[in-house]
């Protein structure tokens, strides 16, 4: 990582992000130019190379915002959760991001993990499995699982070892 990387990547940051559990701002990383950066440069590159992440990286504050559209803010779904990550992380966030899309492959038909893909083209591959099976008269077993909360806490094992 090298200082004009931190530098390009701390202009990118918006002005009034708030500050993580860090309590530094984008502010105090615009105000504190060329003389941070090298630091934050090295902080970062020894995170890649050590394989160690500070333990602030993994802390957020999670806050609630009213819906624009949502009139009654008595009602808990008229507020969408925000994230609020440390500062240093969302200058590291991006560089390693496109340094993974760079250089680890992913299979083709995980969707999820591709940038312009997702569960529509699951789908679609989906049907036409189905379609392609119900032409030649084929028996096929399916089993789905549609996690939309907490997919970490699934208890998968269960899910291969009693089948029905």
């Amino acid at each position: 990582m090298l200082p004009s990387t931190v530098h390009s990547l701390i202009r990118k940051l918006k002005k009034k992000s708030p500050s993580g559990v860090d309590f530094i701002s984008a502010r105090h990383l615009k105000i504190a130019g060329s003389s941070f950066e090298l630091h934050l440069a090295l902080l970062l590159w020894m995170i890649l190379v050590c394989g160690v992440v500070p333990l602030q990286f993994c802390i957020v504050q999670i806050t609630r915002i009213l819906k624009k559209y949502k009139k009654d803010a008595s009602l808990c779904s008229s507020y969408r959760p925000i994230t609020i990550s440390c500062t240093t992380f969302k200058l590291f966030e991006p560089s390693l991001t496109r340094d993974i899309e760079e250089n680890c492959s992913t299979p083709p038909r995980q969707f999820t993990y591709q940038r312009g893909l997702g569960r529509e083209h699951a789908l679609f591959l989906l049907i036409n499995v189905l379609k392609d099976i119900e032409e030649r008269s084929d028996f096929l077993v399916l089993r789905a699982l549609d996690v939309v909360r907490a997919f970490d806490s699934v208890y998968f094992r269960r899910f291969y070892l009693r089948p029905f």
